[in-house]
């Protein structure tokens, strides 16, 4: 399902255009000692108010907070922490909530993430697979909390292993009648609990969590979904994540990923892997291509520019499948695209980001905290 940052991006877009001018003014001798002196903080925080308008919601209101800390100033091994908090309610009752959280402990030996969120909010279902008129889309809504927690400690050097989770009860409505998702045979079309339990295991060799210089990123993880789990569908999920960062000249960097994502199963439609948003392959609305497997791989040149600003550049290629045997050049999806960077934090090498990305006869622009990876 889309994410809330995809649905707040009038306002955001505006923020960074705000950004960007205070990034400028502060190239000044006058003003670089203060944005120094913000930079370097061992605590960073950032609130905006959210106004914005869509059919879909009509008029949307709320507030968004983004927050960077170390649970101990002495740990000098632990990455920043970082958690946020979204709230946007909309004339048409539409809720959006959302706290992600990033959290490091113990000069690095224990690592959380995840996520506590509730939406109520407009989805579009654009059928599964490949082969799906370009012009078809279901409208529909859903409302749901979900909790996506992972809990992982250090076992050796740059080896981290530990359990996850992952719970989600959706409520579908509002469906378009006489469509696919009407007619009752597609999985999840009706809602239902989505819970289960796993196992994840990485290595992290990475200078820096948030913008790497070099090192490697490697993940694996597995999550069962079953009745005993109290789900209403059984199927096994594995993610595969593969990353690799070169730094060829001072801070110049060139970031590579493959990415593959596969279930095997009863998979409810919404949760089915799906192409696109603001990670990986940039340029499509995630859902537009939906199956049980994805495989994606993208490559990033990030260089400076100015100051505290960067420009980076990239292109990535994905298709999803209905079987593993099934991937086929034919329906292999391009991305590309470019952005800007802005530090405001040099010492942790904390970026907002500003990308536009091109996919298949479509764009988006994104605004984030962080490299997409």
């Amino acid at each position: 399902m889309d994410t809330f940052e995809s649905e707040m991006k009038p306002i955001l877009l505006s923020i960074f255009i705000l950004l960007f001018s205070l990034g400028i003014k502060a190239q000044t001798p006058d003003s670089l000692r203060w944005v120094e002196r913000i930079q370097n903080k061992d605590r960073s925080w950032f609130a905006t108010p959210i106004v914005y308008y869509t059919p879909e919601t009509r008029w949307a209101f709320g507030a968004a907070a983004v927050g960077f800390f170390k649970f101990n100033k002495s740990d000098s091994l632990s990455p920043m922490s970082t958690t946020g908090i979204s709230f946007a309610y909309t004339n048409n009752d539409q809720i959006l909530f959302s706290i992600p959280f990033r959290l490091y402990f113990k000069q690095d030996m224990f690592r959380i993430s995840g996520e506590v969120d509730f939406y109520k909010f407009p989805y579009f279902y654009a059928g599964v697979g490949n082969q799906n008129p370009p012009d078809f889309k279901e409208n529909y809504t859903a409302s749901f909390p979900r909790l996506s927690a992972t809990f992982l400690q250090k076992i050796k050097k740059s080896w981290y292993t530990g359990p996850t989770i992952f719970t989600q009860n959706s409520t579908i409505y509002n469906l378009e009648k006489g469509g696919q998702l009407d007619s009752g045979q597609i999985p999840g079309s009706h809602g239902g609990v989505t819970s289960g339990m796993g196992w994840e295991i990485l290595t992290d060799s990475r200078d820096n969590v948030y913008a790497p210089l070099k090192g490697h990123f490697y993940r694996m993880s597995v999550l069962f979904f079953d009745e005993a789990f109290l789900s209403d569908f059984s199927y096994n999920h594995f993610v595969i994540d593969l990353r690799q960062y070169i730094n060829f000249y001072k801070t110049h960097v060139l970031a590579i990923q493959a990415y593959g994502e596969y279930n095997f199963g009863e998979v409810p439609f919404n949760r089915m892997a799906q192409l696109g948003g603001q990670r990986i392959m940039r340029g499509y609305k995630l859902g537009t291509f939906r199956d049980q497997h994805y495989s994606a791989a993208q490559i990033e040149y990030r260089s400076p520019f100015w100051g505290i600003f960067g420009l980076a550049a990239f292109a990535g290629m994905g298709v999803v499948a209905h079987e593993i045997s099934q991937f086929e050049a034919q329906y292999i999806r391009p991305s590309y695209g470019g952005g800007i960077r802005m530090a405001f934090n040099k010492k942790e090498r904390l970026n907002l980001r500003l990308d536009y990305a091109r996919g298949e006869n479509r764009d988006e622009f994104y605004f984030t905290v962080s490299e997409a990876f």
